[in-house]
C-alpha cells in the first residue's frame, strides 16, 4: 500500500501518527482517504474549494505533483507521499 509521510506540523491532528499507509490509486485519493480518518487535517491541507493549499508541498517519490499531474497524480503501492508545509515568520 501506498504511505503517506506526515510531519510533525500535523501530527496533533492525526493523534501523532507519522505515517498513514491506505490504498488509493492516486494522490487525491490517498489524501481523500486520509481526511476521511482525520477531518481536522482537511481544512489545512485544502482550501475551501477542494484546491491544495499554495503553502503544502506534496511529493510523491521526491517528485512535486505540481509537476507531475497534481492530485491526480498515480500513486504505487510502493511509493511515498511526502506532505511538507512551508513555514513562515520573521
Amino acid at each position: 500500500m501506498p504511505k503517506i509521510q506526515i510531519p510533525a506540523t500535523l501530527r496533533l491532528h492525526t493523534g501523532g501518527l507519522a505515517s498513514f499507509e491506505n490504498d488509493g490509486a492516486t494522490v487525491g485519493e490517498l489524501l481523500q482517504k486520509l481526511t476521511h480518518q482525520f477531518p481536522e487535517l482537511e481544512v489545512r491541507l485544502f482550501t475551501p474549494l477542494g484546491q491544495v493549499h499554495s503553502y503544502v508541498n506534496l511529493f510523491v517519490d521526491g517528485q512535486s505533483i505540481r509537476d507531475l499531474e497534481q492530485l491526480d497524480t498515480p500513486i504505487g503501492p510502493h511509493q511515498t507521499l511526502l506532505i511538507l508545509t512551508a513555514l513562515s515568520g520573521g
